[in-house]
């Protein structure tokens, strides 16, 4: 292939593709990509199958094309970046995976999950860089639980940074509602 410039114009951006589904008047679809962490045993995302499939069967979520990658050590670099240039949101747990972030459009929603995450990924001049919106969900701390507030439930009790978790299914809720909601204002 061959490279090519682009000005502000002809920049792909979430708006654009919002424009573009307007322009057609067809109800949007989102792409959400997904990934739990499993190929690496830590940080794993455990529940993330079962929150998919419960929120795949609610009707508020029948717009949502919901994508997950297994191993992103199984993908080339062009399928990887296609992927995440593609996805109107990416909620994923916390790693290398994260620098694919570079393929997004402007107004890309990032949601980074982890017991303990460092925040490269939220950085504001990156996101200034990439024009993307970033969020993070983290521990619960002593007295709250993923059922009740937002965070996740960690498995370890002492070394967080590679700890496994789940979340809750109104958690999960909460984060699609809000993207969905970040997307079409």
């Amino acid at each position: 292939g061959t490279l090519s410039n682009h000005n502000n114009n002809d920049q792909a951006s979430i708006q654009n593709r919002k424009d573009s589904t307007t322009n057609q008047q067809t109800k949007r679809h989102y792409r959400f990509l997904f990934y739990a962490h499993e190929p690496s045993g830590r940080r794993v995302w455990t529940n993330m199958n079962s929150l998919l499939a419960a929120a795949q069967v609610q009707t508020k979520y029948r717009q949502i094309d919901f994508q997950t990658v297994y191993d992103f050590g199984n993908l080339n670099i062009q399928q990887q970046a296609r992927l995440f240039n593609e996805a109107d949101a990416i909620i994923m747990v916390h790693g290398a995976q994260m620098a694919n972030s570079i393929f997004t459009v402007e107004g890309t929603m990032f949601v980074e999950l982890g017991c303990r995450v460092f925040e490269f990924l939220g950085s504001k001049n990156y996101l200034n860089l990439i024009g993307g919106k970033y969020t993070m969900v983290q521990l619960c701390w002593r007295g709250e639980t993923s059922e009740k507030d937002f965070c996740l439930d960690c498995t370890q009790e002492k070394d967080f940074t590679y700890s496994n978790f789940t979340m809750a299914q109104k958690t999960f809720d909460k984060i699609l509602d809000d993207i969905v909601i970040a997307i079409d204002s």
